[in-house]
């Protein structure tokens, strides 16, 4: 990372133009468009009396609303014609990412929605299943049954269903999500766990 530092770049590659020494080299990071993968950028200076916008970062704890008006009064007295606007990083991210916000909170209501009726769909379903075998279920406990093993013969068949029913909706689920972060050039990998505990909720 240091090798580029102190080297001379030259404005259109003439060495009789602008002239600009390299102090300093950072990562790449994302800007301007979030899905594709960040082209080199180079910030330099020409003259301190065309600026237009400048970069602040803050010390963590400091009031905002405070540091805001000290800059402002710092920097007005040298551009009395021009009115200064303030913007936040972090609030111009959030622009870049409305559309993926806006995916996540409904693909949360949706997904609750499912859940709920699908836990409803169950409840009623095994409800129905217990009253059907009332008969059975009160010789079983004659005979000595006992109440996990009376649990485990209701519940036996839906959690063959839910097992069935994660065996075709992991790979489904994980197509999509896959397919879906391809469209980022920097992207988290879809994780197994976040399945096994999908599917462990689920049974239970």
């Amino acid at each position: 990372m240091a090798a580029p530092l102190v080297k001379k770049i030259y404005w259109d590659g003439n060495s009789e133009g602008g002239q600009f020494t390299v102090v300093g080299v950072v990562n790449d990071y994302v800007y301007d468009d979030m899905y594709a993968q960040p082209n080199p950028v180079i910030f330099y200076c020409t003259n301190m009396s065309s600026l237009t916008n400048m970069y602040l970062r803050l010390k963590p704890g400091v009031d905002i609303e405070t540091a805001i008006t000290q800059i402002t009064a710092a920097i007005k007295p040298h551009t009395p014609s021009y009115p200064i606007a303030s913007r936040f990083v972090d609030e111009q991210f959030n622009q870049m990412f409305r559309n993926e916000q806006l995916i996540s909170t409904l693909s949360r209501i949706f997904a609750a929605l499912a859940i709920l009726i699908s836990c409803l769909g169950l409840f009623g379903l095994s409800a129905y299943t217990a009253e059907k075998r009332t008969k059975e279920i009160g010789i079983r406990k004659v005979l000595g049954a006992s109440i996990p093993g009376i649990t485990k013969l209701l519940s036996k068949e839906f959690l063959l269903l839910v097992s069935i029913s994660c065996l075709i909706a992991y790979p489904i689920a994980w197509f999509l999500m896959n397919r879906w972060l391809q469209n980022y050039s920097y992207r988290t990998e879809v994780n197994l766990w976040v399945f096994v505990i999908a599917g462990g909720m689920a049974m239970f």
